[in-house]
């Protein structure tokens, strides 16, 4: 099964301008081997595109971009199976 994910818009307050790539390297990794070890339920058909919103990242999660980005990515995976 092919799953596509496209995010529009990430915002995130409060990161230097400087690190959003390696936050954003870091979802990217993060969320493909999450979806690759296990789709979120609900996401076993073909459906249209969904908006997810997903509950905000605590504050200590920005400590380092790398986990911003894996953080981000939790959260995002948990809210595809909404």
């Amino acid at each position: 099964m092919k799953v596509e994910v496209h995010i529009e818009e990430l915002v995130l307050h409060g990161v230097p301008p400087g690190q959003r790539y390696r936050v954003a390297d870091a979802l990217q990794a993060e969320l493909g081997r999450l979806l690759a070890r296990q789709l979120p339920q609900g996401l076993d058909a073909p459906r249209a595109a969904d908006v997810v919103r997903p509950a905000p990242i605590p504050s200590s999660a920005a400590a380092r971009p790398e986990s911003l980005g894996a953080a981000v990515a939790a959260a995002v995976h948990g809210g595809l199976g909404r």
